[in-house]
């Protein structure tokens, strides 16, 4: 009965390992959400391109500076075109829908994404600007 007990310990040392392991490597896998002023860091070391998946009319009511809007819905089928040689940096009104945007954009295999935590909400809470964009195309 000793051999039974002996080896019981041993299985649930490596069980133990092993699922911390898997969580581990999920846990690096999944997007990091950031916050506004690291967004503006890194923005401004043009080391990242922020992506805003709210609706274009959102969009054009004002989004960060330099910020590309593919709503949602065509993430999937427009995350091909997306530049690969930066971060991006996935923006929404509240952060909930840029997180799963975000896993999203992984899963098609872009390397480095994060999203900002709390949306363009925690952006403006920052006191940080927004531009409109269609005020832009219309001045130049």
């Amino acid at each position: 009965m000793d051999f039974l007990t002996y080896n019981n310990s041993y299985l649930f040392v490596i069980t133990a390992l092993l699922s911390g392991g898997i969580l581990a490597f999920q846990y690096s896998r999944a997007s990091k959400g950031i916050s506004p002023a690291k967004a503006v860091q890194m923005t401004n070391s043009k080391t990242a391109t922020i992506i805003d998946v709210r609706s274009s009319e959102q969009y054009q009511a004002g989004t960060i500076a330099n910020a590309m809007n593919i709503p949602y819905e065509q993430l999937k089928s427009r995350a091909a075109t997306l530049p690969k040689d930066k971060a991006l940096i996935v923006v929404d009104q509240d952060g909930r829908r840029a997180a799963t945007a975000a896993s999203q954009l992984k899963k098609e295999g872009i390397k480095e994404v994060h999203y900002l935590s709390g949306g363009i909400v925690s952006w403006l809470k920052e006191s940080l600007p927004l531009k409109n964009p269609s005020r832009s195309k219309k001045s130049k």
